[in-house]
């Protein structure tokens, strides 16, 4: 990985930000915004060796002021002095761009109430950041939400989970109903996967088509810090 170019996109990120090397490790960088704090990156010397910087930047773009992201061991970790959102999932484009956040809900019985509470209380902790694409996967229900869509806005569409997921339990013998949330979460991933990948043998309606076909090509993230 090359420092400068990594230097020249990390101050590209934010308008009349300044990026320096900081003297906290070999490669670590403290991130000057105007009027907004000092943001600090710092990643792991076998990391840096190995990452490109497309990787990089996806995980820096989510920094707000204040936020320390530190990876070690290839592994991500954030310690911050604001808020910070956490997903099961993410997708990300093959330009660096989160495109949507994916929660896991082993849960049954939703409606679209619950669904709006849950976004809304994702967004209300996440201060001043535009959403993606947002999805509650649930155990009997998928919600999802448009970029940009209003706080307390319904979902842009819903969609029994059956529909997408039943597939996947099937093959592996498993109760909807009664899985863990981790093998629920396991489940959810399998799906997206195939969704990047084109492989999905759900026939989306007109609402689902959307997401389907414009997560093709798109990486899944997991544990992903918003």
């Amino acid at each position: 990985m090359d420092r400068q170019d990594l230097m020249n996109r990390l101050s590209a990120l934010w308008a009349g930000s300044t990026v320096t090397s900081s003297q906290f490790a070999p490669w670590s960088f403290g991130i000057e915004v105007p009027g907004h704090g000092v943001r600090l990156l710092v990643i792991s010397e076998k990391w840096a060796s190995d990452a490109k910087v497309e990787d990089v930047i996806r995980l820096a773009r989510g920094l707000q002021p204040g936020e320390h992201l530190i990876t070690r061991e290839g592994r991500l970790h954030t310690a911050s002095s604001g808020p910070a959102v956490r997903f099961d999932f993410a997708l990300c484009d093959p330009q660096g761009q989160v495109t949507a956040l994916i929660e896991a809900k082993a849960k049954v019985k939703t409606n679209v109430d619950w669904a709006i509470e849950w976004r809304f209380n994702c967004i209300a902790r996440a201060t001043g950041r535009a959403p993606p694409s947002m999805l509650v996967v649930a155990s009997d229900f998928v919600y999802g939400w448009s970029a940009g869509a209003g706080a307390r806005e319904a979902p842009s569409w819903t969609v029994a989970a059956d529909t997408l997921l039943r597939p996947y339990f099937e093959r592996l013998r498993l109760d909807r109903d009664t899985v863990s949330p981790r093998v629920f979460e396991d489940v959810v991933r399998l799906w997206l996967q195939d969704v990047v990948e084109g492989r999905t043998s759900a026939r989306p309606d007109a609402m689902t088509k959307g997401f389907l076909v414009n997560s093709q090509g798109a990486r899944v993230l997991e544990e992903f810090a918003w």
